[in-house]
């Protein structure tokens, strides 16, 4: 069984940095031990492995092609996955008994089985591992509202599929009740409003993407809803998505960064920065040839090791994100490593000789920092050398009237970026959100 020892204390750099090193040597030599794929990748490594540089790299396509020798329990198949996955009725139950099963949507390439056990689980279960343990951080007016809502929670996602959010939810809540509901992230804007309006939670969690719409929605007087604490997670905020958040519903603000593969992966401090719990999680920001990215510098992309996962080992495992890791210690005082998420590896624009130029989304947050009037924008690769732009004007504003401004500031970022050879043109759409419930600042030409 996976131990926890200190989980609820504030352990010092020294002691994380020696916990990482045992729980890593443990984890290469169960997988070697107990999965045919890691004993084969692994067969050369020494008999304890400490350092994660030593490991090879590996890849979701990789695993899931093998992904039958890649798991512990020689029980689990991909054919039995398969066919559990294609059941709606057995969203929330447990795969064969044991286990928590979910999957990705697929959205940035092939689809994640993921597969994990509660014994696993517990191990970054305690306070310190807890996005939501926020009650000494509570102001008194908020901790007030708590109190008066009940407590009750409203959680916004995709409603369909064996996704982490909505296998999770309905485990712990069934159909829901008076404490606990959850609504669709795909329905109209409006329908959503009103339901928030008419159950008024204590508690909001959705992703960054529709809770910043949400925010708009509570600047424009549509929405009534004051919750104590709103709970995000996916994409990453602006800067200025975030203090319109805050400042809309006045609510304590906790910044989820985490996955399928890594459940338990950060927790966001109040300067703005997510700190990875590198006590169970070692976290590589790395370049496009794997090689380690300073501290301070953008990388192309980001390994992690999971080391509590035994049944399905993630072990220097490409995420695909780029990162920013603080070169400083966070002024918050936490001694875990600080950094934010800038985009994903496939979110990457490239220029006319191929060579990567700058990521999407950052491209999406310099466009709205230089028109006013839209509350979002979504760039749609069109072709190799063609982005439709969706946009979500104010209110009182249309596309239309907004787009000339839209079309000679994004033609200018674009020449700034060595990115000319673009056309643009305006959607016929607004911007959506995605299947699984996340808002995408840059949709791909195979999304």
């Amino acid at each position: 069984m996976l131990s926890n020892p200190l989980a609820s204390k504030n352990p010092s750099t020294g002691e994380i940095q020696s916990r990482q090193r045992e729980r890593l040597a443990d984890a290469v030599a169960h997988a070697r031990a107990h999965s045919p794929l890691f004993a084969e990748l692994y067969r050369d490594m020494p008999e304890s492995v400490t350092d994660p540089q030593m490991l090879p790299v590996t890849t979701k396509p990789g695993l899931m092609a093998d992904f039958d020798r890649w798991t512990t329990d020689r029980d689990i198949t991909l054919d039995q996955v398969e066919k559990f996955l294609a059941r709606p009725d057995l969203i929330g139950t447990k795969f064969l008994d044991k286990y928590l099963l979910t999957t990705t949507s697929g959205s940035t390439g092939r689809r994640g089985f993921f597969i994990i056990s509660a014994d696993e689980l517990r191990a970054v279960s305690g306070p310190a591992y807890s996005p939501s343990s926020i009650g000494p951080l509570l102001l008194p007016i908020r901790l007030f509202r708590l109190l008066t809502k009940g407590i009750r929670t409203a959680t916004i996602m995709d409603l369909a599929g064996h996704h982490v959010l909505n296998s999770t939810w309905v485990q712990a809540h069934g159909t829901g009740n008076k404490r606990h509901q959850r609504y669709s992230s795909l329905q109209p804007l409006s329908e959503l409003v009103a339901q928030l309006n008419a159950f008024d939670p204590a508690i909001v969690t959705g992703t960054s993407g529709i809770v910043a719409l949400l925010a708009g929605e509570k600047a424009a007087g549509r929405l009534s809803i004051s919750p104590a604490v709103v709970l995000i997670a996916g994409e990453t905020l602006s800067d200025e998505e975030r203090a319109s958040i805050i400042r809309e519903f006045g609510a304590h603000l906790v910044d989820v960064y985490a996955a399928n593969e890594a459940l338990r992966l950060s927790k966001s401090c109040a300067q703005g920065w997510h700190h990875v719990f590198t006590d169970w999680v070692v976290f590589e920001p790395v370049e496009a040839d794997y090689s380690p990215t300073p501290a301070g510098v953008l990388s192309h992309s980001v390994l992690i090791s999971v080391l509590y996962r035994r049944t399905q080992p993630l072990l220097r495992y490409e995420l695909g994100d780029a990162v920013l890791q603080r070169p400083d210690p966070c002024p918050c005082g936490s001694p875990y490593p600080a950094f934010k998420v800038q985009g994903r590896t496939a979110d990457v624009l490239r220029n006319e000789e191929g060579a990567p130029a700058v990521i999407a989304q950052v491209l999406v947050r310099s466009l709205a920092r230089r028109v006013d009037g839209v509350r979002k924008f979504q760039l749609v690769q069109a072709g190799p050398s063609a982005l439709q732009v969706r946009m979500l004007p104010a209110d009182g504003l249309r596309a239309d009237e907004l787009w000339p401004k839209v079309r000679e500031e994004l033609k200018t970022l674009l020449a700034e970026h060595d990115l000319a050879h673009f056309t643009i043109e305006l959607a016929n759409e607004p911007p959506r959100i995605s299947p699984g419930g996340k808002f995408r600042h840059y949709l791909p030409a195979d999304a």
